[in-house]
């Protein structure tokens, strides 16, 4: 009798854990400071911008430039050292409104719920839209999001910057961001070459596999869940054409800091093709700026010419990468 006691006693309080997390999973306060009217179809690109001395910059800076990608926007994507440097990079990449922001906060709090004490953890971003031309901020507020204290801060980061993009800015009507306004290099143009060293630290040079090998170049960031699913994707491409001439490389846009993090992705999903680095050299990325990659995921298949014949920025089909890989193979 006192066993089942005891068990319901559990149960129930298992269930009021639950209930409060569910309730903990969705408190999401967004505040504006500043809001003003803007069309945002007319916004030509914005740049994003990660800056050095603002705490998680530059990780809010690849999770927000995914994000605004995935809203149609065309999108490039910038560091500084200050933001003092902002409107000359922006300037740079000819966009109409720089974008940026920082962690201000993340704060474990132990809250009690039907005599349970329950640890959560809430983060705290902020965020600044300004128009690049006029100087003026377009969007500046802070957003906050509570959640189990055992949830990894890029995930709940993740999560807050999907949830202030949202209410931010519209969903872009796909007539205004034509395919041509994404500033990808097209099929025909010479794939730019590199010479960097894989996670393992073995040189990977490019010019070593054009001439003699197809090769799919996949471009990815750690909080970009689209990503994911293509890696697992690219695992099976590179399975079926690994014996016949293709050589698949993903390139990881978040570089050293993040290696351990990487390795872990590639054993959890068991991958077996090329891994290299990529990130930032003062404002420039070695490989990610010359193949002018907006965000992730994105995706060229260079062909044994040395030349680009395939690219897509966003989420591509396994139908397309084999059908321009068998093109590529077919010819002499």
């Amino acid at each position: 009798m006192e066993e089942k006691k005891l068990v319901r006693t559990l149960g129930a309080l298992t269930g009021s854990v639950m209930a409060v997390g569910l309730y903990i999973s969705c408190a999401t306060t967004i505040k504006p400071d500043v809001q003003e009217a803007y069309d945002w179809n007319q916004a030509r690109r914005i740049c994003v911008i990660g800056v050095s001395d603002l705490d998680g910059s530059r990780e809010i800076s690849r999770e927000l430039t995914h994000q605004l990608f995935e809203k149609e926007f065309p999108v490039a994507r910038k560091d500084a050292r200050s933001v003092t440097e902002i409107y000359q990079i922006a300037e740079d990449c000819n966009s109409d409104v720089i974008a940026y922001g920082e962690i201000t906060r993340v704060e474990l709090i132990t809250s009690t719920a039907n005599l349970t004490r329950i640890p959560t953890k809430e983060v705290e971003v902020s965020l600044s839209f300004i128009d690049a031309s006029s100087r003026q901020r377009i969007w500046k507020g802070s957003g906050t999001l509570v959640d189990s204290a055992n949830v990894k801060d890029e995930y709940l980061i993740s999560e807050l910057l999907q949830k202030m993009v949202a209410q931010i800015l519209p969903q872009r009507t796909k007539s205004a961001a034509p395919p041509g306004e994404i500033p990808l290099l097209k099929a025909g143009e010479e794939a730019p070459l590199f010479d960097v060293r894989d996670v393992n630290g073995n040189p990977f040079a490019l010019k070593d596999q054009v001439n003699k090998n197809v090769v799919v170049l996949s471009f990815w960031s750690f909080f970009c869940g689209p990503c994911r699913d293509e890696l697992r994707m690219l695992n099976d491409i590179h399975d079926r054409y690994r014996t016949r001439g293709v050589t698949v490389a993903a390139v990881n846009l978040e570089g050293e800091p993040m290696l351990t993090r990487i390795k872990s992705v590639i054993e959890q999903d068991k991958l077996e093709f090329t891994f290299l680095l990529d990130e930032p050299s003062g404002v420039t990325y070695e490989i990610a700026d010359p193949y002018k990659v907006p965000g992730t995921p994105a995706l060229y298949v260079i062909g044994k010419s040395g030349r680009i014949v395939f690219a897509k920025a966003g989420e591509v089909t396994p139908q397309e990468i084999s059908t321009v890989i068998e093109s590529e193979l077919a010819k002499k």
